[in-house]
């Protein structure tokens, strides 16, 4: 969901300079579902979202929105909306105290690719010798190893493995 699915309330009035809007529910409150969606706040040039409510310009603007997942008013706890200011969506995130396990769509996967420098050592087959999260790195380690090792044949691998704070779940 971006912010031009999702349309917020016109503000106040036409000539309304009502600065941001109404945050409401706690965020501890929301079952560990995924029901809350957090997305981007599109403003235009002047610092207005598509209802007209006044931001300012600086960095992005994120909103965290669950809708009510009960039955009745008065169990209406679980309704949520929070704003924040935030470099990206996963900084917004931990600044908002969401976890992984309530965002419909998960910040980050819950893989990690590695790029993985092998060496081929008779007797015992390809073994990792290194690995790195960007491949640039990887290849300056493998050219490393191709020098310092001139008989030794080594490769470079990309594997998908498990985060490790999601390993611990």
């Amino acid at each position: 969901m971006s912010s031009k699915e999702y349309k917020f309330e016109n503000a106040v009035g036409p000539y309304d300079c009502s600065r941001g809007r109404r945050e409401y529910g706690d965020i501890t409150k929301v079952p560990h579902k995924p029901i809350v969606r957090l997305f981007e706040v599109r403003l235009d040039a002047g610092g207005y979202d598509n209802g007209g409510a006044y931001w300012g310009l600086g960095l992005p603007l994120y909103c965290a929105v669950a809708p009510d997942m009960s039955e009745s008013v008065q169990d209406a706890a679980t309704d949520y909306r929070a704003f924040v200011r935030a470099d990206n969506r996963e900084a917004a995130q931990n600044l908002l105290g969401i976890l992984d396990c309530q965002l419909v769509r998960p910040t980050r996967s819950k893989y990690e690719v590695l790029h993985i420098v092998q060496g081929y050592y008779p007797g015992s087959g390809w073994e990792d010798l290194d690995a790195n999260t960007t491949r640039e790195a990887a290849k300056v380690n493998l050219k490393a190893y191709r020098e310092n090792e001139p008989g030794t044949p080594v490769r470079l691998i990309t594997r998908r493995t498990l985060r490790r704070a999601q390993a611990t779940k």
